[in-house]
């Protein structure tokens, strides 16, 4: 809803008043919450140390983005278990800028077929000890994943269990297939008819009958 008006600031930094008189211009609007930052400001989150997480937490925060998920794409685990443990001292210790919420992982169990700018050699098929190793090494918050992909509903369960969100992306999964990973946990979908199945008209995607 649209409020004319200025608004108060309390000495905690906190709205506690809108639609006030003064002499206020632009727009006020709620902080946006970024699910999938791969970098910024010149920062890589698959390389970057706690100094790069800084400055590209205020440089967030500067643009209007209030809490963010570093996204880590494919990558051998060894760098992505030490970019998991650097955003995790880096969630601990941040001061100021836009706050960390938990890291995405967007790989490495995705689809060959639909890689986007992953490089396939480094893509797997889905492994739950590899899985439970990054959850172990970091504050992992989302998977995306390919639910057509062997092992995926495992894989699906052990997030869930976890309480990470899943989601469905870099796919070449079916509507049924994708429907079942629904049935299984996933939730949502990363970078929705980007990188997955594209309709067609002898294959529409339509949903199986329930």
């Amino acid at each position: 809803m649209y409020r004319p008006g200025d608004v108060d600031i309390d000495d905690q930094g906190r709205v506690s008043a809108i639609g006030v008189p003064g002499p206020g211009t632009g727009l006020a609007v709620p902080g946006l919450v970024d699910l999938q930052v791969n970098g910024f400001a010149g920062v890589d989150f698959l390389t970057a140390d706690l100094d790069g997480y800084q400055h590209a937490g205020a440089a967030l925060a500067r643009t209007g983005v209030l809490a963010y998920q570093p996204t880590l794409i494919t990558s051998p685990p060894e760098p992505t278990t030490a970019a998991l443990t650097t955003a995790a001292k880096a969630q601990a210790t941040a001061s100021g800028g836009a706050r960390i919420l938990g890291v995405h992982l967007e790989g490495p169990f995705l689809s060959p077929q639909r890689p986007g700018t992953h490089p396939v050699r480094l893509l797997r098929t889905p492994d739950t000890a590899l899985m439970r190793r990054l959850l172990a090494a970091g504050p992992v918050t989302q998977v995306t994943l390919a639910p057509e992909l062997p092992g995926a509903l495992d894989l699906i369960a052990a997030c869930v269990q976890a309480r990470v969100l899943v989601s469905c992306g870099h796919s070449n999964a079916t509507a049924t297939e994708a429907h079942t990973a629904f049935d299984h946990g996933a939730r949502i979908v990363t970078h929705l008819f980007n990188a997955m199945r594209p309709f067609s008209h002898r294959d529409p995607g339509s949903p199986r009958p329930r």
